[in-house]
């Protein structure tokens, strides 16, 4: 639990804090898609490949999110994808 409020207070609240609202957006839809498939969160999101993916590319160079795996995106950071947002 102590692990957990840490990261919230002095680490996901600052960087939560910097994205933009169309981030945030991406990054809910990351966490309640029910799959890690870029297509399945684009089609939750309503949005094409070219407006979904500087979005992507944000949120990776950010460190939020990983791209490794082809076609697939996953958060991260421990528990980032769990901890509610406002």
């Amino acid at each position: 639990m102590q692990f957990k409020q840490y990261l919230e207070e002095y680490v996901y609240e600052k960087i939560w804090s910097e994205l933009s609202s169309t981030d945030k957006q991406v990054a809910y839809a990351i966490a309640t898609t029910d799959s890690t498939k870029i297509s399945d969160i684009r089609e939750t999101l309503d949005m094409s490949t070219n407006q979904f993916n500087p979005y992507r590319q944000r949120l990776i160079r950010k460190g939020v999110i990983n791209g490794s795996e082809f076609g697939h995106v996953m958060f991260s950071l421990p528990l980032f994808g769990q901890l509610p947002r406002t």
